[in-house]
């Protein structure tokens, strides 16, 4: 068997220095309990291990995968960054010295349901890879073979239908015919979801009260998770939907997000090419519906994540303006969304609020 890549994988190139947010910056970041031990022995120079030994703090309730973090400065900047943003470790012993999780980040190896691997959208490189790309992105095998004996055909087998089955569900989402939203709800046919098995209620149909508190909901969540998709999420919230003691009535709300979106469709043309992209990779990234989770939960999840990246760009003029503020917003999404256990979090947060039935609806905005 061969590892399953997207066609950009091979392509991806470490920013280093010239990130606007650097992946050791503002989350934590943990080393396993070999690494620990590695580090703390590893041969470097007197700078480097007073640096080292303070950027090393082992964890209350320590794992062996996950033993210790890499406990940053006072502003949230990594211990080991260099003043130009290159790692220290690596400027001084080469990318071999470096912990496993910076060496591999941002993408993901994986062998365990089939050979595959992917980069993270919460990297703003794969982000600026993405943004302007007009074709679809396909999916190759890498050249790094991966031997199945024969008393693992079986194993092969099941990998292989795995593999499919996450394909398709892919390939249901690059289908331009339709919109996106369309193409988000005939997945949810394809995946049998009982939710889309009848007719969603169209946003002109529905009650602009709860469409509105529906969306406020949905932003809301997504600020209160924290890390950095807070400040685009507090900003869109306040924009579209007033302060916090003084929203704006659903009308006038309704208004705003029409006049948004019709400000950013005629700025950026190809933004459904880019949230095509960006939710696909997260797809395969995250091995969308190999999750255990039940099959509504994986749709209204994936659903959710359309709906709240549409409304940070909606909320966050700046980055009609700037590629950079976009890929920056994208990317802390990502971080949110990739990294964390969202997925159930965002099915279980719009079943909690009753608003399963408007995913379409706000799909639409």
């Amino acid at each position: 068997m061969k590892r399953i890549c997207p066609d950009y994988y091979a392509a991806f190139r470490c920013k280093q220095g010239a990130c606007r947010r650097a992946c050791c910056t503002l989350w934590p970041i943990t080393v396993s309990l070999r690494e620990y031990y590695r580090l703390l022995g590893m041969e470097c120079s007197g700078e480097m291990r007073r640096l080292i030994d303070m950027a090393l703090d082992p964890l209350p309730r320590p794992t062996d995968e996950e033993y210790a973090c890499l406990s940053p400065r006072f502003d949230g900047e990594c211990r080991l960054r260099a003043p130009d943003g290159r790692c220290r470790i690596h400027m001084e012993m080469g990318e071999s010295a470096l912990p496993e999780v910076c060496r591999l980040y941002p993408r993901g190896i994986r062998n365990d349901v089939f050979p595959s691997a992917a980069c993270a959208g919460s990297c703003e490189a794969v982000v600026e890879m993405l943004m302007k790309r007009p074709e679809p992105i396909k999916f190759v095998c890498a050249d790094d073979d991966i031997q199945v004996s024969e008393g693992d055909k079986a194993g092969a087998e099941a990998a292989l239908n795995a593999a499919q089955g996450l394909l398709e569900s892919i390939y249901v989402l690059q289908d331009r015919a339709v919109s996106l939203p369309e193409r988000i709800r005939r997945l949810g046919q394809k995946m049998g979801v009982g939710l889309c098995s009848e007719p969603f209620i169209e946003i002109k149909h529905c009650d602009s009260a709860r469409l509105i508190s529906a969306a406020l909901s949905l932003l809301a969540g997504a600020s209160r998770a924290g890390g950095s998709v807070k400040e685009y999420g507090l900003k869109a919230q306040k924009r579209l939907f007033g302060e916090k003691n003084n929203l704006f009535q659903p009308e006038e709300a309704l208004s705003r997000l029409a006049a948004s979106s019709t400000q950013l469709n005629a700025a950026r043309p190809y933004m459904p090419f880019t949230l095509e992209h960006l939710i696909v990779n997260h797809m395969f990234f995250t091995r969308f519906g190999l999750n255990r989770l039940p099959r509504e939960d994986s749709w209204l999840s994936l659903s959710g994540i359309y709906i709240v990246l549409r409304l940070l760009c909606l909320g966050n003029p700046e980055c009609i303006e700037s590629d950079a503020v976009l890929a920056d917003l994208f990317a802390s999404a990502f971080r949110l969304m990739s990294h964390t256990d969202s997925e159930r979090l965002i099915a279980l947060f719009i079943k909690q609020n009753g608003i399963e039935r408007d995913v379409y609806a706000l799909m639409q905005i």
